[in-house]
């Protein structure tokens, strides 16, 4: 198979399954490699690598079909944890807005109800 790119490091010969990373700055595809087999790779636009960019640039336009939006997984009671967590210290030393305050105690009480 002829690679789709070659650049200084690896050859690209196929890419496939491109959905936007969580953050919306990159690009997570599945790319079969010349010498490495399929991966998952992130393409970023500005990557250090020539790969990464051109892989960023060639899903960013289609040529891979069409990049799907991020999807959250189903959240966990370890994903609401973190987030709590996040809003404790300014909740335990009285810094916490009341937006913050009315999420955390939200996310307390879905923690309470997940775990029971």
């Amino acid at each position: 198979m002829e690679p789709l790119f070659k650049g200084s490091h690896l050859a690209v010969l196929r890419a496939s399954a491109p959905v936007r990373t969580k953050d919306g700055t990159g690009i997570d595809l599945k790319v079969y490699f010349e010498n490495l087999g399929e991966v998952p790779f992130t393409a970023h636009p500005k990557d250090t690598m020539d790969h990464g960019r051109w892989l960023y640039e060639q899903a960013n336009a289609g040529a891979f079909g069409p990049v799907a939006d991020y999807e959250r997984p189903d959240v966990t009671v370890d994903d609401l944890q973190a987030d709590l967590d996040k809003l404790m210290p300014d909740v335990i030393l009285g810094l916490a807005t009341d937006d913050e305050l009315s999420l955390a105690k939200n996310l307390r009480r879905t923690i309470k109800e997940m775990t029971a």
